[in-house]
């Protein structure tokens, strides 16, 4: 592993650092609900689950939380190359 390497994994972590903390400010609400389905073949069982998401104020919210969440995305397998 060559300098290069080092310094931009060591960006990486901090960047990654910054996009956890930046995202947990964004998520406006947490909503949790539950819903009935069933199989999709036979037999027709009958089944609960358990949703979940993440409710924004507004439009540009989300956008911004999705492009956070890319750029960690993107981050984290970068690191994780290097890493390797």
């Amino acid at each position: 592993m060559n300098r290069e390497k080092l310094v931009q994994y060591r960006d990486l972590k901090r960047e990654i650092l910054k996009l956890e903390k930046r995202l947990e400010v964004e998520k406006s609400e947490i909503k949790h609900d539950k819903v009935m389905g069933s199989n999709t073949e036979y037999p027709y069982n009958l089944l609960h689950l358990n949703i979940e998401g993440v409710v924004f104020d507004d439009e540009n919210t989300r956008q911004l939380y999705e492009v956070l969440s890319k750029r960690y995305d993107d981050s984290s397998k970068l690191k994780l190359e290097i890493e390797i």
